[in-house]
């Protein structure tokens, strides 16, 4: 924090006197004062969009922000030499360059917790203390998903257990399953799946290819044709995939500091409906915890697009939904027959229980999805 001020803010704060300087000097005539001014706020509007959309298509897809940081300092460090080379001598101009090059070398010298950097997350890989041969990969810090790269058929978390259960009920059991995966983590439920139902194929849709490059590379994923990896929006990539071609179609897009709020909508629940076959599942992992807005509003977007929704989730002592991870189940057809014992004492919910989770809650549409205001973090 202190390197990035001293290497920003005072380049920053000489050039935000350009302007006013500029439209001095250029001022000879005050009934020229709107031409002169009027220009220089036009070029300054025109760089103020590049910044913006410079750092938001081009910067942070491609470089980490570190990189981003360093390089924005250097060039800014840069034009002021640039500007002022005229007022330094030879003696100023070399000390000002060794200030910059010692600036970015105690940039690039900061302790970075990450493990790596992906486009929108610090990616960092622990070992499960619970089951010493898996490995939790953690996005920003945060559980995401524990993957044994001996065993894929373990499923370390409760989320995962609810929607495997589900996943197990569907059709004749061992048969092979054609599934949707939104959101990769470390692909764990993919694996799972390849592993005990074999035969069966999967598309995993992830926004981030660097997350799906560092699987490959830390995490020994294996893509193949029975197991593939489409990276892009899902709300875009969803669109390829053919009409009624899903038995299953799980959302994992959630994380503790991410709610992906287009794929939570009812015009997304449309085309989520349209890729699973007539009887197939819908299995929705997300994050709320009391007074449960959101879920309410997401139960309630999936009762107005389903004929059959169930919420498998830890109850309180109360007996009420007390939060943390829930796992939606919607579909057309008959909701995969009653689940076994849940891990961890999780509580199933019918539809009529859900029904009357969600009054008063107003389903989530394109033009209303206020999701970041509605999550209890």
């Amino acid at each position: 924090m202190e390197v990035t001020f001293a290497a920003l803010v005072p380049v920053a704060a000489v050039l935000s006197a350009v302007t006013p300087t500029v439209a001095r000097l250029q001022l000879k005539d005050l009934r020229e004062s709107g031409t002169v001014v009027g220009r220089l706020s036009a070029w300054a509007t025109a760089g103020a969009l590049v910044g913006t959309f410079g750092t938001g298509f081009v910067l942070v897809p491609l470089l980490p922000v570190s990189s981003s940081v360093l390089a924005i300092g250097i060039v800014l460090v840069g034009v002021l030499l640039g500007a002022y080379t005229r007022l330094l001598g030879a003696a100023g101009i070399v000390g000002a360059a060794l200030l910059t090059i010692a600036s970015a070398a105690l940039t690039l010298a900061q302790y970075s917790p990450c493990e790596a950097e992906a486009a929108y997350h610090c990616v960092q890989v622990e070992v499960d203390p619970e089951h010493p041969t898996a490995e939790m990969l953690l996005l920003d810090r945060g559980i995401n998903s524990a993957v044994d790269m001996h065993d894929p058929r373990y499923l370390g978390f409760p989320y995962e257990l609810w929607v495997g259960e589900a996943i197990a009920a569907i059709g004749r059991p061992g048969t092979p399953l054609d599934a949707v995966f939104v959101g990769g983590g470390a692909f764990t439920l993919p694996r799972w799946l390849q592993a005990t139902r074999s035969g069966s194929r999967s598309n995993t849709l992830e926004v981030d290819s660097k997350l799906v490059a560092f699987d490959r590379r830390r995490l020994g994923l294996r893509t193949s044709p029975d197991l593939r990896a489409t990276v892009g929006d899902a709300r875009l990539t969803m669109q390829d995939e053919p009409s009624a071609s899903a038995d299953v179609i799980v959302g994992d897009a959630f994380s503790s500091r991410t709610v992906p709020w287009q794929l939570m909508t009812t015009e997304w629940l449309h085309d989520v409906r349209r890729v699973l076959k007539p009887d197939g599942v819908y299995a929705l992992n997300m994050i709320d915890i009391r007074p449960l807005r959101l879920l309410r509003a997401e139960a309630a977007t999936l009762l107005a697009t389903f004929a059959n929704v169930r919420l498998v989730t830890i109850a309180g002592e109360d007996g009420r939904v007390y939060g943390g991870n829930e796992v939606l189940l919607a579909s057309n057809g008959p909701l995969p027959h009653e689940h076994g014992p849940a891990a961890d004492g999780a509580s199933v919910y019918e539809r009529a229980a859900v029904a009357r989770l969600v009054v008063g809650a107003e389903p989530l549409r394109d033009d209303y999805a206020p999701v970041d205001q509605l999550e209890t973090r």
